[in-house]
């Protein structure tokens, strides 16, 4: 009877011992399992901005809220509307004025969160140059992309200068290869986003910008959008992603946490061979763009109704919406957050 009940003893010190080691990995394993995957779709290859994201993702605030977030480079903000919108990713990154007129032929996406209200979009000229309003520009060679983000709005940006594009030379180039074309001299002026690509020039041929805005088109520039599929099947996916970028651009703002997010991009896109420097002036450089009057006091990401009614006109004078678009069918604030805490 002692041997046996040695040998069950042993036998049952033994189980117990099994499963302690089964309750131990069951967390990690099922933490693991119960990560959601959620693709995400650039706009472009990497730049400033996407400090914003890179840094969310290495602070975990992702995986903390449950998600197993891949991000993927872009070649286009109208490329990223397309690839998205016919589902083959949950979250795509664009110019929300494109993303607004691939809605308004057909797609079933709508703006998630919007984190530059106002446009970056406008002209380079060489600081040393006598271009100083959008009328210098007459007898001048400018360089634009006629599949660009900016392209459908031109005439209505020269009209308000004073000009029109029969009194320029405008040279149509590769998105890709339109900026080394402007720093090899080959043109006056470049048609482009400023803020990233004026810092990208700065140290071969110092320019300055004519912006949008400066002659009254409010077009919302970089934010984040889904399918209606995916709003409504993945809310809160889409809520923790939200809360996070808006978090991300708070945080990264401050001087003692900027160079922590640019070493986050540098990490995770290691063959893009960066400049910390550069990238740095291109996140600081795209701030002034990420408020306007009607969003100030919110969170990063909020959207304004009174900005987008300005948007949705200035797309139906440039014939990129029909007169049936409304404002308020183009975005959702559902998923940004109240605060930071």
């Amino acid at each position: 009877m002692l041997i046996k009940g040695f040998y069950r003893s042993r036998l049952l010190a033994g189980l117990v011992g099994f499963l302690a080691l089964v309750v131990l990995a069951v967390p990690v394993s099922a933490q693991a399992a119960q990560l959601q995957p959620i693709k995400v779709r650039l706009s472009f290859l990497t730049y400033g901005f996407h400090a914003g994201i890179f840094y969310a993702l290495e602070k975990g605030w992702f995986k903390d809220g449950g998600l197993d977030v891949s991000i993927e480079d872009g070649t286009g903000s109208t490329n990223t509307v397309s690839v998205v919108g016919a589902g083959n990713y949950d979250i795509g990154e664009a110019a929300l004025s494109v993303m607004a007129q691939g809605r308004n032929k057909g797609l079933p996406i709508k703006a998630i969160a919007g984190f530059e209200p106002t446009s970056d979009a406008g002209v380079l000229v060489p600081v040393d140059s006598n271009i100083k309003t959008l009328k210098d520009l007459a007898g001048k060679k400018v360089i634009y992309s006629a599949s660009s983000l900016e392209a459908p709005f031109l005439d209505i940006f020269f009209h308000n200068g004073g000009i029109t594009r029969d009194q320029m030379e405008l040279i149509n180039i590769d998105g890709m290869a339109k900026v080394s074309a402007y720093v090899a001299n080959r043109a006056d002026a470049l048609i482009t986003v400023v803020p990233a690509i004026q810092v990208a020039v700065q140290k071969d041929r110092p320019s300055r910008g004519i912006l949008f805005g400066d002659y009254g088109l409010i077009i919302p520039s970089m934010g984040y959008f889904a399918t209606e599929q995916t709003i409504k099947e993945k809310p809160q996916a889409l809520r923790v992603f939200v809360a996070a970028m808006s978090r991300a651009f708070h945080e990264i703002k401050d001087e003692d946490k900027i160079d922590e997010a640019i070493a986050d991009v540098i990490k995770n896109r290691p063959q893009q061979k960066f400049g910390a420097d550069s990238l740095k002036a291109q996140l600081q450089a795209i701030y002034p763009f990420m408020a306007s009057p009607n969003t100030a006091g919110k969170p990063y990401g909020w959207e304004s109704s009174k900005d987008w009614a300005v948007a949705v006109k200035t797309m139906r004078d440039a014939g990129q919406l029909d007169n049936k678009a409304t404002p308020d069918e183009f975005f959702t604030n559902e998923f940004v957050p109240t605060s930071y805490k």
